[in-house]
């Protein structure tokens, strides 16, 4: 006995939302990966960037600090094996 044409286009819609909402969080999990809030200064702190001073003791600005971490962050998802 074979399901009703109506039965077989809910499944298939139904099949259709789940993967669009597993993409939806895949994509919202990727964008809370890569969003450091820069305005958090208890969590700058928390990863170690509340202070702004380099080995020769000579601080630098907001801008380099950003510059210079997001080069790196970069740097490391570029080196990032994929498995």
């Amino acid at each position: 006995m074979s399901n009703s044409v109506y039965l077989s286009i809910a499944i298939l819609f139904i099949r259709a939302d789940l993967r669009r909402e597993k993409r939806l969080i895949k994509k919202k999990q990727h964008q809370v990966l890569q969003d450091i809030p820069w305005n958090n200064t208890h969590l700058l702190r928390d990863i170690g960037m509340d202070q702004p001073v380099t080995e020769s003791g000579k601080s630098r600005t907001f801008d380099e600090i950003v510059s210079l971490r997001m080069r790196s962050i970069c740097r490391l998802i570029a080196l990032k094996i994929p498995t």
